[in-house]
Formats: structure tokens, sequence, C-alpha cells
């Protein structure tokens, strides 16, 4: 194969490497959705549902990077490694005081809090009219005053961070894919493209 053959190929590989599918595309929009009605309605639940939701991905990670091969191989071995990097750095005792809270992301998820979720509110029921819907956070009580809760930092924070490992694990991913097409093949050696 000559060398302009090799570079075609090269460049055709990481085009195709770019493309995402039906299902890929009603995946990502499913996650943002996830990951928007988590942002504004962080609670307990929500960090939970997030923080399972990231390390199940990450589980499915590790086995896929033993049973897969060639670029898809790449891609799961990126996805594990930078997502449970993140998890670790965010989440490890320790860690997450001394390096998990210096990283960028949480200076963006200390930013993006007060812009997504709603500040309390305290008032007469009386005042309750000039709602025309009523917030489904918000509670009546027994005195005729109502509230809505304050937001949660540290349930955003950890669905936020849980959010963060899932889409920095497909970065990797993409990236280390990148990387496999790109690199040279070495001679006498399978290149690894093998079944998905």
């Amino acid at each position: 194969m000559s060398h302009s053959q090799t570079t075609r190929a090269k460049s055709s590989a990481v085009g195709s490497s770019w493309q995402f599918s039906v299902f890929g595309l009603l995946v990502l929009v499913a996650f943002v959705s996830v990951a928007c009605a988590a942002m504004v309605y962080a609670s307990l639940w929500w960090a939970s549902i997030c923080l399972t939701c990231a390390v199940i991905a990450q589980l499915v990670a590790v086995l896929a990077v033993v049973y897969r091969h060639g670029s898809a191989r790449a891609f799961w071995v990126g996805f594990a490694l930078l997502g449970w990097g993140y998890l670790l750095l965010t989440f490890a005792p320790g860690l997450d005081r001394h390096i998990g809270q210096r990283l960028v992301t949480t200076k963006l998820l200390a930013f993006l809090q007060p812009k997504l979720q709603r500040t309390p509110i305290y008032g007469n029921a009386s005042e309750l009219a000039l709602y025309p819907g009523k917030d489904p956070l918000m509670t009546v009580t027994e005195t005729g005053t109502y509230y809505a809760p304050a937001p949660q930092w540290d349930h955003f924070q950890q669905a936020g961070h849980s959010l963060m490992a899932i889409l920095i694990g497909f970065l990797g991913g993409l990236l280390a894919r990148y990387f496999y097409s790109t690199r040279e093949p070495r001679a006498g050696h399978d290149d690894g493209a093998g079944p998905a």
C-alpha cells in the first residue's frame, strides 16, 4: 500500500469515527434531557440516580474493554480511564477535597447552580394567587405561608460530577478511538480490526 493510499485510509477512518447513528443520537438526546432535569431539580434522588448511572456506565466500559476489539476497544479504554479517573478525583475520600474542589468542572457547577435552580420564595398564602401556575416545589404550610426549598449544593454537585464523569468518559473514548485510528500499523502484527 502506497503512502497516499495509507493516508487516505487513515483520513476516511478518522472521518467515519465522528459519525453518529440514529440510536446514538437518541441516546444523546435522552442523556441531555435527564441531565437537564437532574440539574434543575437536583435532589437526593437525582444525585443518586446520576451517580448510579455513572458507575454502571464505567462498569460496562470495563466489560467492553475485555470483550471488544480494535477501535471499539480503544473507545471503551478511553471511556473507562477518563471516566473512572474523574469519578475518583471528585468522589474518593481525600481526593475530593484536595483535587476535586479545585477542578474547573467544580467551578463551572458553582457558576451554573444559581442560574439553573430557583432561590427560595417565602410569602403569605394569599399572595399565591399572584402565581398563575403553582410551582411543584412550593409547599403551603398550615399557617398559610408557602415556600420553595433552597437548592441543595451537595445534591447539585454530586449529580453534576456524575454526569460530567459520563461526558468526560465519552470524550475520552472519542479521543482514544482517534488515537487508535491514526496510529502507525506495526509490522507483523494484527491491527486489531477484528469483530467489534
